[in-house]
């Protein structure tokens, strides 16, 4: 048999044939006598028949470059998966496409693995077809693997294949950035941040944006360049996890586009990061958060803030003497409502008895009034905004209602203090929570907290540090 010189090269060749190679530098002139010379073809067969190296992939190749459907199905009579795969995208029916991805994957083929993975709507089935593709390299079936074992509840099984699937798919490599940070390894998490951010994903970038400095001499030093002293309250956000940046970046980028809140004297701090198991928040759904104030205490010697945020996980939110817990899933609207508490805005809402008792005994919030019956709006502190409010009526709210005592509002609508998903802050509350805002002796600044702490702690001395500093704060 006399045998073409291209077909000796294909032969020498094998798997470089259509790559650049120091043994094949004439693999572009071996390319085009492919797609051009018929003859080529009947002869690389006869040599795959008889077992020549590179002749099956040869003539799959060769196939290919002239969109031969015989010869590829002469190529996958024999064997060669890549002309099985490129034959099932060619199939009529999926049925067809199906089987001929099966044989392809019992070669050893992982992106038929994969292909099958995705036609098949039985997860288990799924699930064998994506580890075959996985195991084989294939970045798709890396990263559905991965998504499916999560899918499945399989957190443990999904790890093992995190940081592959970290390399090819976006939400995968945030994922892995998130567990990296919830394990302390704040510094490896950020490299895979920028790892991702240089494959161009954009959320990696966004989070590189928001990343904090991670020690407090850092936060100081970026405090001390950024001083806004005309800021009644200084709020410093704390973020206890990755992901909680991106919560924290989007409460604040809307509340600066909030027109209602323009000329507010609100000021919020970099980001601080503490890592969860210093923080050790609460993760009870229907429970109040609660996290551990010593590592805010250590921040605030060296960041001056009056008030702080902190993103835990799961919890109910609420705010305590300077404090506001917010878990993940709480929306701007949440945020907003609860950051009215800071100005000690009461619920219009039915108290629990408890917390009754605790706000219904006094005399007046900004928002409410407590009495035992319906007093004259002329007699409260509404009284002050009647040229701002003319048609002023009192209106009673659920607030107190597991006491005796009865509460008031000075508006007829439903409010953010009562359904905070409604949005709806009158006018009349947006003017009573500046002035509030601009009489620092009406704000309980998170000094109080700290105060109550060391005295909880059983050091007075440490204790009335921080009384004191509120003592200066109401001045």
């Amino acid at each position: 048999m006399i045998i073409h010189p291209t077909i000796l090269a294909i032969g020498a060749c094998a798997l470089l044939l259509f790559l650049h190679s120091d043994h094949c530098h004439n693999s572009q002139r071996i390319k085009r006598n492919l797609a051009n010379e018929n003859s080529i073809l009947p002869q690389l067969y006869l040599l795959a028949k008889q077992g020549e190296q590179g002749a099956l992939l040869g003539l799959t190749q060769a196939a290919m470059a002239q969109n031969s459907q015989h010869w590829l199905r002469l190529a996958a009579n024999l064997g060669e998966p890549n002309a099985l795969f490129e034959l099932a995208q060619l199939a009529p029916s999926q049925d067809s496409r199906q089987v001929l991805l099966e044989r392809a994957a019992r070669l050893g083929h992982p992106q038929s693995s994969y292909q099958l993975g995705v036609l098949h709507s039985n997860p288990q089935v799924a699930l064998r077809h994506y580890e075959n593709a996985a195991r084989g390299g294939d970045p798709r079936g890396i990263v559905a693997l991965y998504n499916l074992l999560v899918a499945l509840n399989r957190q443990e099984d999904a790890l093992l294949w995190l940081q592959q699937a970290a390399s090819w798919d976006e939400s995968a490599a945030i994922n892995y950035a998130q567990s990296l940070w919830l394990n302390n390894d704040i510094n490896a998490s950020v490299q895979v941040l920028r790892a991702a951010q240089s494959k161009g994903f954009g959320r990696a970038q966004k989070l590189l944006e928001q990343v904090p400095a991670i020690s407090a001499e850092a936060v100081s030093q970026v405090l001390a360049n950024n001083k806004q002293p005309s800021c009644q309250i200084k709020i410093q956000f704390v973020a206890s996890s990755l992901l909680a940046l991106q919560n924290i970046h989007q409460l604040k980028s809307e509340f600066s586009q909030d027109t209602r809140f323009q000329g507010f004297p609100i000021c919020f701090n970099a980001v601080i990061a503490v890592t969860p198991e210093r923080l050790q928040c609460s993760d009870d759904l229907s429970a109040r958060l609660q996290c551990n104030l010593a590592p805010l205490i250590e921040q605030a010697r060296a960041a001056d803030f009056t008030h702080a945020i902190v993103i835990g996980e799961h919890g109910k939110a609420n705010v305590h003497n300077g404090v506001m817990y917010l878990d993940r899933q709480d929306s701007y609207q949440v945020f907003v409502h609860e950051l009215a508490h800071f100005a000690g805005f009461v619920d219009e809402y039915s108290l629990t008895e408890s917390l009754a008792k605790s706000f219904c005994q006094g005399e007046a919030a900004p928002n409410l009034v407590f009495d035992d019956a319906r007093p004259l709006w002329s007699a409260t502190h509404f009284a002050a905004y009647k040229s701002f409010q003319p048609n002023m009526a009192l209106i009673e709210t659920d607030t107190c209602s597991s006491t005796k005592r009865r509460a008031f509002k000075p508006v007829s609508q439903t409010t953010f203090m009562e359904h905070h998903d409604l949005g709806n802050i009158p006018s009349l509350y947006l003017k009573i929570w500046l002035d509030v805002l601009n009489s620092p002796e009406k704000l309980t600044p998170i000094y109080v907290n700290f105060a109550q702490y060391y005295e909880m702690m059983g050091e007075q001395d440490k204790a009335d540090t921080w009384w004191q500093k509120y003592a200066d704060f109401q001045s």
